[in-house]
């Protein structure tokens, strides 16, 4: 006997296993792993280890379409379907966005049985929460809306109803600070805005008296007095002092900055002088290159012109990786399925 798992990937528990302990001691050893179940995959794969006519498939679901086994034609299939009718209600999307009046949330529940179900629905997140009456018709879903609720960061959704499956009652969801795009400087040469579309952020650029106004979308501009502004800031060049003249090798300190962006190719042939209290994540001949402010603004003390920057691959991967820090989302690793395996980059 050969025990397949279904899931996003199926997976062989034990292979033509004659002993009865041996299988009985596997089967216990199952668990739920919350994967999507792929049932037309796992079939095709346990179709390919069968090695004669005389072979049979069991399947054991809750569920299972015909159509799954309709054009199975030269291979026995036994379905070990659920025979009990198990009631169950549960959360198939939670969302939030911004309205004017601080967050707004949807919920949407499904019936999955085939009875009316009454509850509750509640929304919570710190010390803050709410809830809202719940009636849900026989096979039939609902959105259930909530306004005005306070800005924070992560939020759970969760139904209060007598079901035989808990697990899908609960849900949450991170309110996520999505970049708008960014502005740039038009005195700042044209490579920029080309670098920031080519990893698909919208690029707009604005004369450098009407860049104050531009509140909310991540400026990229070489006036320094805008560092003090609300705005998340790119400070590429200074207006405000002279750049001299530096050869040397750049040297990167441990940043997330430079995860994916390696600066060693980069030729760089003058600096501006740095900002005393920004700590300095790059230099070169012990001068600061790459500057972060106190308030997270990053700083390039150079122009574009005077480096062949643009020249090299590490450009887009760096604007990249300064606008999702600028942008807040570098907290956020996004969502996960079950099981998802993802390599998220960590700098020490």
């Amino acid at each position: 006997m050969t025990i397949i798992k279904t899931g996003q990937t199926p997976e062989i528990a034990v292979r033509e296993e004659r002993d009865q302990q041996t299988l009985l001691k596997n089967i216990e050893q199952l668990d739920i792993s919350y994967e999507e179940a792929r049932m037309d995959q796992t079939i095709l794969f346990a179709e390919s280890l069968v090695k004669d006519e005389s072979t049979v498939i069991h399947i054991f679901t809750d569920a299972l379409a015909r159509e799954a086994l309709a054009a199975k034609t030269d291979q026995s299939f036994v379905v070990h379907a659920n025979e009990d009718n198990l009631v169950n209600a549960s959360i198939r999307q939670f969302g939030l966005s911004q309205s004017d009046n601080g967050l707004r949330a949807i919920v949407q529940v499904v019936n999955e049985s085939e009875e009316t179900m009454k509850g509750t629905v509640s929304l919570s997140a710190g010390d803050v929460s709410k809830e809202a009456e719940l009636e849900l018709p026989a096979g039939e879903d609902l959105l259930v809306p909530f306004e005005d609720l306070p800005v924070e960061d992560l939020w759970t959704a969760e139904i209060n109803v007598e079901d035989d499956y808990k697990v899908d009652n609960r849900m949450l969801s991170f309110v996520q600070q999505e970049s708008t795009g960014v502005v740039i400087d038009s005195s700042l040469h044209s490579l920029l805005a080309k670098g920031f579309e080519s990893i698909g952020m919208e690029a707009a650029t604005a004369d450098p008296m009407q860049l104050a106004e531009r509140t909310g979308s991540m400026l990229a501009t070489n006036q320094t007095e805008l560092i003090e502004s609300d705005s998340p800031i790119l400070l590429i060049g200074r207006n405000d002092v002279q750049a001299t003249e530096v050869s040397g090798l750049i040297e990167t300190a441990a940043h997330p900055l430079f995860t994916y962006a390696d600066l060693e190719n980069v030729y760089v042939s003058a600096l501006y002088p740095g900002f005393t209290a920004y700590e300095t994540i790059a230099e070169i001949d012990g001068k600061p290159f790459i500057q972060i402010s106190p308030k997270g603004d990053i700083v390039i003390l150079s122009d574009i012109q005077s480096t062949n920057w643009p020249l090299d691959p590490s450009f887009p991967l760096f604007l990249w990786s300064a606008a999702d820090e600028l942008s807040g989302n570098e907290a956020f690793l996004g969502y996960f399925q079950p099981n998802e395996h993802r390599s998220v980059p960590a700098c020490f």
